[in-house]
Order: C-alpha cells, then structure tokens, then sequence
C-alpha cells in the first residue's frame, strides 16, 4: 500500500459500498482478517486511504485472472 499526502480518506460505510456493496461490519471483519490495513481514526471515524482501497481491488483482480 503506497499513501501519499493527498489521498482521500474514505469512511468504512464508503469502502464496503466501493468494494461491492458490503456493509461496514463487513469490512471491519475485512480488516479484523487482514485483507485491509487498519484504519484511520479522524474525529472518531474510521477511513481509510483512497489507495489502500484501489491496492486492495488490484490485488483481488489479479487474483480472479482479470
């Protein structure tokens, strides 16, 4: 996962509906499992970095072949 200074953070209910239409606790287990990295807490919300996001659906897409 590459994070520059200017990337989005996203909250979890925006990753779950992003990833393919999971709900937060969904992508809680996703990070709990190790498939996402931890996320940012801002002003007591979790988000996470637009690119951890983009490197996660990159991942899965080489990994289905496509």
């Amino acid at each position: 996962m590459t994070t520059n200074p200017i990337d989005k953070l996203l909250p979890l209910k925006v990753v779950g509906s992003l990833i393919g239409g999971f709900c937060k606790r969904t992508v809680q287990r996703m990070i709990h499992a190790g498939e996402l990295p931890e996320p940012v807490k801002v002003r007591g919300r979790s988000c996470l970095p637009e690119s951890a996001v983009v490197d996660y659906l990159n991942r899965k897409k080489k990994e289905s072949g496509a």
